[in-house]
């Protein structure tokens, strides 16, 4: 018997906790005596935490925020003393550090630090502290963990600052998607109606945290131009934050509310990516992104991509459904290659599909290196 205990944010919508909570899932049910912990760093109930107590988890919610960093760090060190667990996973990138520093002196089997993303933020307003603590807190992850497990090769290679991994320690494990959600047929009529549109709108998806980063005024400008060139196309926002606001007033400010629709979070996004026409992942490319799970599951509904050089190349699986162009082009150059791409051909969708699930990122094949992890 193993007992496994996970460190996340909370158990909700964001796509790692969704990758995490069906991995471990599939785990459980191969290895039915093993108990998992999932530690909850923000305090509160997740959409997934029912989730997790059918297959046994137990779901627990610090009792303070990080940012009462003495009073967090002492229920977190309370709580791993008082709770015998043989595996300490954390899924915090470099703020990893802190929940090791927690388990100083207490017996673990295995330590493990997951990277999920390539920022190196740490949950302080204040630039020089950020400035200060980033490297020591890199290398206590170094040298405290027995794994260092990348979800990406270069998350993996920026972590490490491009030194040579070291083996066993370091590693990458592509995060998995349920791809069977994609097998389930779908109206594409009826999630138009639903939207309030005609039976011929074209969909131009957007879907992921309306943060900076993910740039979804992006195709609000991508939006002004296709205006003028198509009456038939819409964009649709999956996903909530800060600028979901923006996002309503700028579209507002160029008098194309009408060609927009802000979904929020959907639990639904299979079904909405094989009703759209097109994926837009214009993310900042300064800092890559980590992975770009979306990409993933954009390809296992078929769905053909316009994606900046800001996702990871380690996520097309399906390069026949991707362009991936130049932010610095700017919104009217996308616009035009997206009305290019719309005029193309459907592509076979169960074809790609079928390329997902016999890739890495499929959640068999990511339930099984997280079964490794956890075994070697």
């Amino acid at each position: 018997m193993k007992r496994i205990l996970n460190i996340v944010n909370s158990l909700d919508t964001g796509a790692v906790e969704n990758w995490l909570v069906r991995a471990c899932e599939a785990v459980a049910a191969k290895n039915p005596d093993w108990k998992w912990t999932f530690y909850c760093t923000y305090g509160q109930r997740g959409r997934l935490d029912d989730r997790a107590s059918q297959f046994g988890a137990q779901v627990v919610y610090s009792p303070h925020p990080v940012g009462n960093k003495r009073s967090f760090f002492l229920s977190l060190r309370a709580f791993l003393r008082s709770h015998h667990h043989d595996i300490l996973h954390c899924h915090h990138d470099i703020m990893s550090a802190a929940y090791l520093w927690s388990a100083v002196g207490i017996p673990f089997r295995r330590r493990i630090v997951h990277v999920h993303n390539n920022q190196a933020e740490l949950p302080t307003p204040s630039r020089w502290k950020r400035l200060l603590l980033r490297e020591p807190m890199r290398q206590t992850c170094l040298r405290f963990a027995d794994r260092v497990v990348g979800v990406s090769q270069h998350t993996l290679a920026a972590f490490l600052k491009n030194e040579a991994p070291q083996p066993p320690r370091d590693r990458v494990l592509y995060c998995g998607i349920d791809a069977q959600r994609f097998r389930v047929e779908t109206d594409p009529a009826a999630f138009r109606r639903e939207m309030g549109l005609s039976a011929s709108a074209r969909i131009l998806l957007f879907a992921g945290r309306m943060v900076p980063l993910k740039n979804p005024l992006f195709v609000v400008n991508m939006m002004k131009t296709l205006a003028h060139l198509d009456a038939s196309i819409v964009a649709c926002f999956v996903g909530t934050g800060e600028l979901e606001e923006k996002v309503a007033r700028l579209a507002q400010e160029m008098s194309i509310s009408g060609r927009i629709r802000l979904l929020g979070w959907r639990d639904d996004l299979a079904r909405i990516m094989k009703a759209s026409n097109l994926l837009v992942f214009p993310n900042i490319e300064e800092v890559k992104e980590g992975l770009g799970l979306v990409v993933v599951e954009a390809q296992a509904a078929g769905l053909p991509m316009l994606v900046s050089q800001g996702v990871s190349e380690e996520a097309i699986v399906v390069p026949g459904l991707s362009q991936i162009l130049q932010l610095a082009t700017g919104p009217q150059h996308w616009a035009r290659r997206a009305m290019k791409t719309l005029a193309m051909p459907i592509p076979d969708r169960r074809a790609s599909l079928s390329q997902i699930e016999n890739s890495a990122f499929s959640i068999g094949n990511s339930s099984a290196g997280l079964m490794a992890l956890y075994e070697n």
